[in-house]
């Protein structure tokens, strides 16, 4: 009789055992599905900013008649913003909008 109950223990110790392991590997194949879709979207976004840099570049370029001042422009722009984010990395505002969550921004 206590055999059976013994019997009965292990097995459904084994079977918990299994399950926390087959659990285990689904959180783990959901997120590294989540980050390759993450990261897939993010090299398009930069694909596309760089892009849209490039042909601003090229039409400052345009407006003023030359072969360099565009790229020159652009390049300062993001070192003045590269600044701005330095100095005030400390800053309330700065630390919002590198942590922004879309569930907070409907609370007061």
């Amino acid at each position: 009789m206590f055999a059976k109950i013994i019997e009965k223990v292990e097995g459904y110790i084994e079977n918990r055992f299994e399950l926390i392991k087959l659990e285990a590997q689904e959180q783990l194949n959901t997120f590294i599905f989540n980050t390759i879709k993450v990261l897939f979207l993010v090299m398009i976004a930069a694909t596309v900013l760089l892009l849209i840099n490039i042909a601003l570049a090229m039409y400052i370029n345009q407006l003023f008649e030359s072969r360099f001042i565009g790229f020159f422009f652009m390049a300062g722009f993001y070192a003045i913003i590269f600044i701005f984010v330095y100095i005030y990395k400390d800053s309330k505002i700065i630390n919002n909008l590198i942590t922004f969550n879309p569930k907070n921004a409907t609370k007061p």
